[in-house]
C-alpha cells in the first residue's frame, strides 16, 4: 500500500464508522442506580477494577495472536498495517491499566485496600451482569466486534459478536436500609461509571468530604512514580470526577465523540480489516492461537488445557510474571512503611516486569504448538492467578522479601530444563532470565543484608551466559551493515566472542567465569544494544564463527588492542556502548596478560594522544579515559587500564567496575525533581565573601568538622565568614570535595585559587561508602559528547559523582549514600590501623589540620615549627601510613630534629589528637588508644633518628567489635501514642528524627530541640505531607498524623 493511498484511508472514515456515525445520534443514557453508603460504593469500585483488568488481558491476547513479519506469510505491506493494529491495540491495554490505577485511586481515597483479583478466564457467563461477557479471543472481526460492544458509549444500540452475549442477572433491589450490598445490574461500563460518579457525589453530601476521603493522600499513584500525565490524585468529589472522566474519554470519548477513544480506534481497525480482507481473501494477520489453561479449572474440569511441555513452562512463567507485577502493584496501593523512594522501585519494577518480561514471553507463546491434541494451532497467555493478590504481609521487609525471593525463582525457572527448546525461546528466557534478576536486586538493594545462600558451582553458570552472549552475538553480527562503523563494531564483537569461545575451553573455571561474564555483559551486550537499536537484527542465519589458533591471553590481547585501535580512531565521536566494551576488554586483556604491567603500558601507548575525560552514558557507566591516577579510598593507586568503566548504578558485583547491573536492574540517570534547588548563596565577611551551592553538597564534612565556627551546621545563616581565620577558610573551600565552595575577595571571586592553580593532574578517588572524588579538571561529557552542564558557581576542578546510584542530582553527588548506607568496599575481618583510620587521605587530613590551623595558633609550638618545609604534613601522613600498616612512601615526622621540652611534646600530641576529632578520624575507644599510644612515642622519637618508622599495631585493648555494626544501623523501633494519648514531644516526636534527619537539617534547625521544631512546625509538617522531608523518603501516614495531632494540640513537652 502506498503512502498516499494510507493516508487516504485515514482521513477517509470507513463504511462502518460511516454507518455509526449516521446514525442519528445515541439514545439517552441510563439513570444510574443508586448507591446509598460506602460498602455499596467500595463493591462497585471492585467490580469496575475487575471490568478494567479483564478487559486489559484481552486486548493484551488479542495482541500478542497479531502476526509480525513477512516470514508468517504476509507481505511488507502487510507488515506495516498488522504492526500497527498491534501498537494501538497494546496502547489501549496500556490505557485500560493505566484506568485500573485510577480505580485504586478512588478505592485508596475512600479507605478501601486495592482490588487487584478477578476470576480466571473462562469467566463465568454469570459473574457480570447481562450484556457484559470477557473472554479471551485471538484478534479478528469477533473479537473487534466484541471489543467495540465492551467500549461502546452509553445509549448506543450495538449488539456482541455472535456466541458471546452474556447471560441475565437479577439485580437484587437497594433498601436504603441495608447494609450488605448487593450486585447492580449495569448496560455498559460508562453506565457502571456513572453511578459511581453519582454515589460519590451522595456519599460527600452524606458524610461531607473529609469524612468520605479518609485515605491517606501519600497512598495515591500520581505521574510521580508512573509515566502517565493522566494518572489523578483522587483527594476529594472533583479530583474523583476527573478520575472518572479520564476513564469514560479514553474508553468511549466524551459523548457524541467517540471516533478517538477506544471505541473509535476498535472501528476504525474493523473497517480496515474488512477493507484488506476484501481486497486479498488470502490476508491472514492472525495466528492460529487457541485460548487454553495450564491448570485444570476448580470451576470448570472442562476447560481445555495445553499439553505440549515447553508451551506449558512458557505460559507459567508467563503467569507468575503477571501474578508478581499484581503483587506489586497491591504492595504499592497498601504500603505502609515504604519511602518514596522505595515505592518509586515498586513502580519501575511493575513497568519493568511488563515491557521485558510479559510482553516478550506473551509474544513467543503464540508461536508455540498448543500441543498434539490441537494440530496446527498455537498456545496463547492465559493470564492464570493461583493466588490471591493480597497474600503479602503488611510489614514492607517482610514483604520485600517475598516479592524478591518470588522473582528469583521466575527467573531461575528462565532456564529450560528437560524441554526441547527453540533458539528463539532460549534468547527470550535468557533476556527474561536478566530482567527479573535486575528487578530482584532492585528490591534487595532496600533490604537489609542476609546471609547469602551457598552459590551454585561456578562452572553450571557459564552455559547460562553464553546462551546469552550468542544471542548478543547473533544480533551485532545479523544487523544491517551499512556504514564503516558499524562493521567495524561487529568486528569487535566477533572478536570479543571468539575468545569467549576459547575461554570456555581452558581448564581455569575460576578465570572462565569471570572472562565469560565481563564480555557477555559489558562487551557483547553494549554492542548488541548499539547495532540493534535502528535496525532489527535477522539472527536466523548467522553462522557460529571458526576459533582460530592462540592461547587466551593472546586472544585478549589481539581483541582488545583493535577495540582501543578503533576508539582511538573515533576520539570523542566514540558512543558510549563502544567505551564501555573498550574498557571491558582492557580488563580482561590485563587481568590475564602475564605481564599485566606491560599490557597496561601497551594499552595506554596506544591511546596516549586522547584527552582525559569522563562520559556519563544515558542509564549507565561512568565512561573514563586516560585519567592519571585512580586511587582507592586509602589512597592507594589502582593498577588499572587506561579506559575504565565505573559503576553508577551502586549494583555491581565488581565495584567500582561496571559489571552491567545497570541493564539488569532498569537504573535511572533522572535527576529527582524534589532535589535541593540549584542555587548559589554568598556570604559576605569583613576579609573574605564566601559561596555556597547546597544544591551540589556532598555532605562529606570536611568544612563543617574542620571550621564548625564558620560553617554551622546549627544555625543560621549556614557560613560565617568571620568566624575564622582567612587561610582556614580558604583551605576549607579548596579541600571541598564537590566544588560546592568558592571564595571572593574584595568582590573579585579567586576562582583560580579555589580550584588550586590548575596544578592537580587528572585523578578520581572511590571515597569510602561514598561518591566518586574528580580533581584536575577532567572534562565530564554527556552520553551525546556534550558538557555536562555544572551547578552554579560550582567548579569544573573538582566534583563529586554519585557511586550509590541515589542521588536527587544524579550525576553529581547529592549526599545520598549517607542515607541509604551505601557501604562499598566491605571492610576487612582484620583491619590494619592504617585502613580503620580511612588510609592517606584521612591521615593527610589530620596532618594538615596540626600543622597548618592548630599548631601556626598556638603561642608555646608555632614559634618551635616556624621553619617547617613546603610538604610537611603529607610527609608526615606517609610516615603514620606506614606505621599503621600501610604501603611503604619514605614519609619522614617533623618532629625528628626537634628538642622539645617535656611541656611542649605533651602540648604537641594533644594538638594531634585534636586534629585527628577535626580530620574525622573514627573515635572509637580501640583506635583512640592505639593513636594516644602511637603520637606519646613519636613524641619521644630521638632528634637523630628521623628516618625510624616503627611498626604500629592495637593496644592490648585489641581491635573494635564490628560483629554488631550492621544491627546498629537499623534504626530503633517507634511507639506511636493511641488515640486519646496525649503526644508529646520527648516521647513521641523526637524518637521519629533519626540522627541522620537531625544531622541533614542542622543549617536550618535542630529537629531534636522542642523550640526549634515548635517555630517551625508548619513547615515541617507542610514537607512531612508533600513527602519532602526526610530526604531520603516521606513518613507512613501514621506518624505525620502524630506530628499534627502534636503541633494542633498545643505543642506539649
Amino acid at each position: 500500500m502506498s503512502e498516499s493511498t494510507e493516508e487516504q484511508q485515514k482521513a477517509l472514515p470507513g463504511r462502518l464508522a460511516q454507518v455509526i456515525a449516521t446514525r442519528g445520534g445515541l439514545a439517552p443514557p441510563e439513570a444510574p442506580f443508586v448507591i446509598e453508603h460506602r460498602e455499596a460504593l467500595i463493591y462497585m469500585l471492585c467490580e469496575a477494577a475487575e471490568l478494567e483488568h479483564g478487559i486489559m488481558c484481552q486486548y493484551l491476547f488479542a495482541a500478542f495472536s497479531i502476526k509480525q513479519d513477512a516470514a508468517e506469510g504476509l507481505t511488507d505491506d502487510q507488515v506495516a498495517t498488522v504492526r500497527r493494529w498491534r501498537e494501538r491495540i497494546s496502547h489501549v491495554a496500556a490505557q485500560e491499566m493505566l484506568h485500573l490505577a485510577l480505580v485504586q485511586n478512588l478505592l485508596s481515597a475512600i479507605g478501601a485496600a486495592p482490588h487487584l483479583s478477578r476470576p480466571n478466564f473462562p469467566q463465568p457467563a454469570s459473574h457480570y451482569p447481562a450484556g457484559v461477557n470477557l473472554t479471551l479471543l485471538p484478534f479478528g472481526e469477533a473479537a473487534l466486534r466484541h471489543f467495540m460492544f465492551l467500549e461502546r458509549p452509553e445509549g448506543m444500540a450495538l449488539h456482541d459478536a455472535p456466541g458471546l452475549a452474556a447471560y441475565g442477572r437479577a439485580a437484587p433491589a437497594m433498601q436504603p436500609g441495608d447494609i450488605a450490598p448487593h450486585g447492580q445490574d449495569f448496560a455498559t461500563v460508562g453506565h457502571l461509571y456513572r453511578s459511581i460518579e453519582a454515589g460519590i457525589e451522595h456519599l460527600a453530601q452524606k458524610y461531607g468530604e473529609r469524612g468520605l476521603f479518609v485515605g491517606p493522600p501519600r497512598a495515591q499513584a500520581t505521574q510521580q512514580y508512573f509515566q502517565w500525565p493522566e494518572l489523578v490524585a483522587v483527594t476529594d468529589v472533583t479530583s474523583a470526577r476527573r478520575a472518572i472522566g479520564e476513564i469514560l474519554e479514553q474508553g468511549e470519548g466524551p459523548r457524541g465523540d467517540w471516533r478517538n477513544a477506544h471505541f473509535g480506534q476498535f472501528v476504525e481497525i474493523l473497517d480496515e480489516f474488512e477493507q484488506l480482507r476484501e481486497a486479498d481473501r488470502g490476508f491472514d494477520p492472525v495466528r492460529p492461537v487457541v485460548p487454553l489453561n495450564v491448570r485444570p479449572s476448580e470451576r470448570d474440569p472442562n476447560v481445555p488445557l495445553v499439553t505440549d511441555q515447553l508451551a506449558q513452562r512458557v505460559m507459567d512463567l508467563f503467569n507468575v510474571c503477571y501474578e508478581v507485577l499484581l503483587l506489586m502493584l497491591q504492595r504499592f496501593f497498601a504500603h505502609a512503611e515504604e519511602t518514596d523512594a522505595q515505592l518509586k522501585v515498586l513502580a519501575d519494577g511493575t513497568y519493568a516486569l511488563m515491557v521485558q518480561a510479559i510482553k516478550p514471553l506473551g509474544d513467543v507463546i503464540t508461536r508455540l504448538p498448543a500441543g498434539p491434541e490441537y494440530p496446527g494451532q498455537t498456545a496463547g497467555p492465559s493470564f492464570e492467578l493461583f493466588y490471591e493478590s493480597d497474600y503479602v504481609l503488611p510489614h514492607r521487609e517482610a514483604a520485600w522479601v517475598l516479592l524478591a525471593e518470588r522473582i528469583e525463582a521466575a527467573a531461575t525457572f528462565c532456564q529450560p530444563s528437560g524441554t526441547d527448546s527453540t533458539p528463539e525461546v532460549t534468547q527470550t528466557l535468557a533476556e527474561v532470565r536478566d530482567a527479573l534478576a535486575g528487578i530482584a536486586s532492585s528490591l534487595q538493594a532496600h533490604l537489609p543484608s542476609r546471609p547469602a545462600p551457598a552459590p551454585a558451582a561456578a562452572v553450571e553458570e557459564v552455559p547460562v551466559m553464553l546462551d546469552r552472549a550468542r544471542a548478543f552475538y547473533r544480533t551485532c553480527a545479523g544487523g544491517s551493515l551499512d556504514d564503516v562503523v558499524s562493521s567495524a563494531f561487529a568486528d569487535v564483537a566477533r572478536s570479543a566472542y571468539l575468545l569467549l569461545e576459547h575461554t570456555t575451553r581452558s581448564e581455569n573455571s575460576a578465570a572462565e567465569t569471570v572472562t565469560v561474564a565481563r564480555i557477555t555483559d559489558s562487551v557483547l551486550r553494549p554492542l548488541a544494544d548499539r547495532l540493534g537499536r535502528d535496525r532489527p537484527a535477522d539472527t536466523s542465519g548467522v553462522p557460529e564463527p571458526r576459533v582460530p589458533d592462540g592461547t587466551v591471553p593472546e586472544l585478549a590481547r589481539r581483541a582488545a588492542m583493535d577495540a582501543t585501535q578503533l576508539r582511538v580512531q573515533l576520539a570523542d565521536t566514540a558512543p558510549p556502548e563502544l567505551l564501555e566494551a573498550v574498557a571491558a576488554l582492557q580488563r580482561v586483556a590485563v587481568d590475564l596478560a602475564p605481564d599485566a604491567a606491560g599490557q597496561a603500558a601497551e594499552l595506554a601507548e596506544t591511546q596516549r594522544g586522547l584527552r582525559p575525560r569522563i562520559v556519563v552514558a544515558e542509564n549507565g557507566p561512568y565512561l573514563v579515559t586516560n585519567a592519571a591516577a585512580v586511587r582507592s579510598y586509602l589512597g592507594e593507586r589502582l593498577r588499572v587500564p587506561p579506559q575504565l568503566a565505573l559503576c553508577r548504578c551502586g549494583e555491581s558485583g565488581d565495584k567500582p567496575f561496571c559489571d552491567g547491573s545497570h541493564a539488569r536492574t532498569g537504573f535511572s540517570g533522572a535527576k529527582d525533581p524534589k532535589r535541593v534547588p540549584d542555587q548559589r548563596d554568598t556570604y559576605p565577611g569583613t576579609q573574605v565573601t564566601v559561596f555556597d551551592n547546597r544544591g551540589i553538597c556532598q555532605h562529606s564534612g570536611f568544612c563543617t568538622d574542620r571550621l564548625p565556627a564558620v560553617f554551622r551546621s546549627d544555625a543560621e545563616p549556614f557560613v560565617a565568614p568571620s568566624g575564622g581565620r582567612m587561610d582556614e577558610i580558604v583551605r576549607a573551600v579548596r579541600d571541598c570535595p564537590s566544588g560546592a565552595l568558592s571564595l571572593a575577595f574584595d568582590g573579585t571571586e579567586a576562582r583560580d585559587l579555589a580550584e588550586w592553580h590548575g596544578i592537580r593532574e587528572p585523578a578520581i578517588e572511590v571515597s569510602l561508602d561514598g561518591p566518586y572524588r574528580v580533581t584536575g579538571a577532567i572534562p565530564l561529557a554527556d552520553a551525546a559528547g556534550k558538557d555536562v552542564p555544572p551547578a552554579l558557581g560550582s567548579s569544573r576542578e573538582h566534583y563529586a559523582l554519585c557511586r550509590c546510584g541515589h542521588s536527587q542530582n544524579k550525576p553529581f553527588c547529592s549526599g545520598m549514600h549517607w542515607y541509604v548506607q551505601f557501604r562499598d568496599p566491605a571492610g576487612t575481618a582484620d583491619p590494619t590501623l592504617f585502613e580503620w583510620a580511612g588510609g592517606l587521605p584521612a591521615l593527610t587530613r589530620m596532618t594538615r589540620m596540626l600543622y597548618e590551623s592548630l599548631l601556626p595558633a598556638d603561642d608555646l609550638l608555632a614559634p618551635a615549627f616556624a621553619d617547617l618545609p613546603p610538604g610537611a604534613p603529607q610527609r608526615e601522613a606517609a610516615w603514620l601510613a606506614e606505621a599503621f600498616g600501610g604501603p611503604q612512601r619514605r614519609g619522614v615526622t617533623s618532629l625528628a630534629g626537634r628538642d622539645l621540652t617535656p611541656a611542649l611534646r605533651a602540648r604537641w600530641a594533644s594538638l594531634a589528637l585534636r586534629a585527628a576529632d577535626q580530620a574525622g578520624l573514627p573515635d572509637d575507644p580501640a583506635f583512640r588508644a592505639a593513636l594516644a599510644g602511637f603520637l606519646e612515642w613519636a613524641s619521644r622519637v630521638p632528634a637523630d633518628s628521623p628516618g625510624h618508622v616503627p611498626s604500629w599495631d592495637w593496644s592490648p585493648g585489641g581491635r573494635p567489635d564490628t560483629s554488631g555494626e550492621q544491627a546498629g544501623a537499623s534504626e530503633p523501633s517507634v511507639k506511636l501514642p493511641g488515640p486519646d494519648e496525649t503526644v508529646g514531644f520527648e516521647a513521641h516526636i523526637r524518637p521519629l528524627f533519626r540522627e541522620r534527619d537531625r544531622t541533614s537539617m542542622r543549617f536550618a534547625f535542630d529537629l531534636w530541640s522542642r523550640d526549634d521544631v515548635q517555630q517551625h512546625a508548619t513547615e515541617i509538617l507542610r514537607q512531612l505531607r508533600n513527602g519532602t522531608m526526610p530526604c531520603d523518603g516521606a513518613w507512613p501516614q501514621s506518624w505525620t498524623e502524630v506530628f499534627r495531632r502534636w503541633a494542633e494540640s498545643g505543642f506539649q513537652p
